[in-house]
């Protein structure tokens, strides 16, 4: 009775996270056409809040399908896949408080503004020092992420992985699952639809060949970072930094409001690349998680593929944006657009 109740609970809890979130094409397709989540969306809501919700939804995915391995919807409890799963649940769990919390501050409204610089050649040094850096930090954060994917990834056929790249906002077939075990797929599949709402309607096509083009550079032997530098347009942004430091008719104020809005932007960047390398911890979980359950090899392989590889879009689109090199999701100001902001028409 009490299993029975805890179960009870644990599904009650994981329905107060079933919200109208976006959602687009991409679900798991357990069940019929009355559990669909799709619905419409009222606009797009933030980036970093996005993630958390995502992270958030992943997190309850992996407590309910730990709970289903305790109460006998599988086979084998108690494994080392469960401890693994669990122990990265812990991790993400943790520093997911940490994320929320510092949500509100992604605006960065109240900070102590710097004093003004006293000579236009010393806020020109400034700006260029922190373009210099926002550039460098932008690549090496989304790199960061990419490089555990990819570690994951290069496990895999390199034909399964392309063959992903190719789904990207497609269904994925899975059989029905005990109770808490559905309820968590439910959840993971919506998860990653709003992770693929991301792009926005239309730009499936844009995303799939950006990220196809960097995993076939990868696998050829091209570096990341040379792979991100392309992607983000780095040279062209150093050739307009450039080309501003030569004008003569610069002003004190927005270079120094640019590298201030520089310097904003990068701790933003810091904190969702944070919570991006999180989701594809608490995909590693989900994974394992699901290796309990009475699911083929193959299909598991499938499954995780396509999930890691829409975590490597997203970042590479997400460093995208932040760099302004394309005009794919536009959510943010990026790097490209605060250096345009200093120079007049």
């Amino acid at each position: 009775a009490r299993v029975q109740i805890a179960v009870r609970d644990l599904e009650q809890a994981a329905s107060l996270r079933e919200t109208d979130s976006e959602t687009g094409g991409f679900r798991f397709a357990t069940r019929p056409a009355s559990a669909d989540l799709s619905g419409a969306s009222a606009g797009p809501a933030p980036i970093p809040e996005t993630l958390i919700a995502i992270l958030s939804d992943l997190q309850t995915a992996n407590i309910l399908m730990a709970a289903g391995t305790l109460t006998g919807e599988v086979e084998t409890p108690g494994t080392p896949q469960l401890d693994a799963a669990v122990a990265d649940l812990e991790v993400t769990t943790q520093s997911s408080a940490v994320r929320v919390q510092g949500a509100a501050g992604f605006g960065f409204a109240g900070e102590t503004l710097p004093e003004p610089s006293p000579d236009v050649s010393s806020a020109l040094a400034q700006f260029q020092a922190r373009c210099e850096e926002a550039l460098k930090m932008l690549v090496e954060q989304v790199r960061g992420v990419l490089n555990s994917i990819v570690e994951k990834l290069s496990g895999l056929d390199r034909d399964k992985v392309l063959d992903a790249l190719n789904r990207i906002g497609q269904s994925a077939g899975l059989p029905d699952f005990g109770r808490l075990y559905q309820k968590a797929i439910d959840i993971i599949g919506r998860a990653l639809n709003t992770l693929r709402s991301l792009f926005g309607e239309g730009a499936v096509t844009f995303v799939r060949d950006k990220a196809t083009a960097f995993w076939n550079g990868l696998t050829s032997g091209k570096l990341i970072e040379d792979l991100l530098a392309h992607l983000f347009d780095v040279s062209g942004v150093k050739q307009r930094i450039a080309a501003i430091a030569a004008r003569q008719d610069l002003e004190i104020a927005p270079l120094d409001a640019a590298s201030g809005d520089l310097a904003g932007l990068e701790e933003k960047l810091k904190r969702t690349m944070s919570t991006v390398g999180a989701i594809a911890t608490a995909i590693g979980a989900a994974a394992a998680l699901l290796a309990l359950a009475p699911i083929s090899g193959q299909t598991l392989a499938v499954i995780t593929a396509g999930a890691y590889v829409l975590v490597l879009a997203a970042a590479v689109v997400i460093g995208m944006d932040y760099a302004d090199s394309e005009k794919v999701v536009q959510r943010v100001r990026g790097i490209g657009g605060i250096v345009s902001s200093v120079a007049k028409p």
